[in-house]
């Protein structure tokens, strides 16, 4: 390749995007919401600044290397860096080598995940890209600043671009708070961008936002740095929390059932798969429908679980009559199901069918510890993966119309839930410890917390002691 063959174009969709990539600042932070095309723009910039200045090293991290190949790493190979332009890429060294304008000077891109930071520590960077900042502990960036000293360049630039969060993250109190920008002059600039901006994205995707509630709506789609005071569950994220890549749950992993009945308000099943060595829970699967009878619901849960291994146990709610027509109904399932159906239901109602542990209070602490809890998925990810992991295609039916087409659009699956899934305040407007079932909208929260709080008690209960019947000649 030679320099005349190389022509980077790069076109900026949102004010914002088009600030992060033509500031010339020390630091510079692009805030956004779900689908504002941060990742993309960051990229970009990473790649600007390997054309303009032939010789350059840079960075591109996020807090994990398994978050950085999975988002930020996609973009950057399949819409940022044309094939072409690429000299080497080392996998092992995670190291890409760019053709430059210059013949005689190649450009070097590095990515690395911050939990690796004896070999970042060493680094000597032209530019730095974190990505996902919102991930990152202030000593991280830090420690980021400190590796821009590549001599080889004139210019030198860490930019980061997030979804925004609390107040009291330090990347709001570094580019926001008006205290700092005395101590931090024009060596700092912020840009903000939203998913409404971005017109690439698609209409479905656009009315999909539209179902985020309360503080979730303003954080996630509007992009506003708020805290999340009153929400229940205000840690739960959806960009740690919701896995969006394809997952096959292995077939030995126990695998658990909830429900929670309904007709006016959703009925909800959840499906559950539990990782044995890690103790990781991911909810791969999900019913969330209005207007359905039990009769329905029941053959609808039968037709997409036939392939399942049957579940240790399905925690339901204490609606007697809903509970036996259920069980009526996959004890003598109907004609019309085929007949590999009619087999797993039967089987499927010997499973012990249990009354779910309603004891609200316990429960929403289960959740709420499992919510903050990581674990140790392999040695590189020394910060885990959340403990509890809901797929984002595990609605296994288009969503419920009387619920997406709703004005204002109502929650479609439990994920849409948790942003306004609040406390519920007394007449001096404080906040108690009782969910606001006032707000409605909770009937995913109740069913997570059924297969959350059931299992807990479950797990406490001690085992009965096997009778071994012996044969003494």
């Amino acid at each position: 390749m030679t320099a005349a063959d190389i022509d980077v174009e790069i076109a900026p969709i949102t004010s914002g995007q088009r600030i992060l990539l033509e500031t010339s600042a020390d630091s510079a932070l692009l805030s956004g919401a779900f689908g504002a095309g941060k990742s993309f723009i960051g990229c970009s910039k990473g790649l600007l600044l390997s054309m303009l200045y032939p010789g350059n090293r840079g960075l591109i991290t996020r807090k994990t290397f398994a978050s950085l190949r999975h988002t930020t790493l996609h973009t950057l190979f399949t819409q940022i860096i044309p094939p072409s332009m690429i000299r080497g890429h080392n996998k092992n060294e995670h190291l890409i080598v760019l053709y430059t304008p210059n013949p005689d000077r190649h450009s070097e891109i590095i990515y690395e995940g911050i939990n690796n930071p004896t070999r970042i520590g060493s680094m000597n960077l032209g530019w730095v890209f974190a990505d996902e900042g919102i991930e990152f502990e202030e000593a991280d960036w830090t420690m980021l600043e400190g590796r821009l000293r590549w001599s080889e360049v004139p210019f030198h630039q860490i930019f980061s671009a997030t979804n925004p969060g609390a107040p009291s993250h330090f990347l709001h109190r570094m580019f926001y708070d008006t205290a700092n920008l005395p101590r931090r002059g024009q060596a700092a600039t912020c840009a903000e961008s939203n998913a409404l901006e971005n017109w690439k994205n698609p209409e479905s995707f656009r009315r999909r936002l539209m179902r985020f509630k309360g503080k979730f709506y303003d954080r996630f789609v509007l992009g506003k740095w708020v805290g999340f005071e009153g929400l229940i569950y205000s840690e739960f994220g959806p960009s740690t929390h919701i896995d969006r890549q394809p997952f096959e749950i292995p077939q030995h992993w126990p695998r658990f059932m909830a429900i929670d009945f309904g007709y006016v308000h959703p009925a909800c099943v959840q499906w559950w798969a539990e990782d044995p060595e890690s103790g990781q829970r991911r909810m791969y699967r999900e019913i969330y429908h209005t207007r359905l009878t039990t009769q329905d619901l029941a053959a609808m849960t039968l037709k997409h679980a036939v392939h399942d291994p049957l579940p240790k146990w399905i925690a339901t709610d204490h609606q007697q009559d809903a509970r036996a027509t259920m069980q009526a109904v996959w004890r003598n399932p109907p004609a019309d199901l085929t007949a590999d159906v009619r087999i797993f239901a039967r089987e499927l109602a010997k499973v012990p069918f249990l009354l779910a542990e309603k004891d609200v209070s316990e429960g929403i602490k289960e959740v709420t510890r499992l919510i903050g809890s990581k674990v140790a998925v392999n040695d590189i990810e020394q910060d885990g993966m959340p403990l509890l992991v809901f797929h984002a295609n595990a609605l296994c039916h288009p969503p419920d119309q009387h619920l997406s087409e709703a004005d204002p659009p109502l929650p479609c699956q439990t994920v849409d839930e948790f942003g306004g899934y609040m406390w519920e305040k007394d007449v001096l407007g404080n906040f108690t410890d009782k969910p606001d079932k006032k707000r409605g909208h909770d009937d995913g929260m109740d069913t997570l917390r059924y297969y959350v709080y059931t299992g807990e008690v479950m797990k406490r209960r001690p085992k009965r002691p096997r009778t071994v019947l012996m044969n003494i000649g």
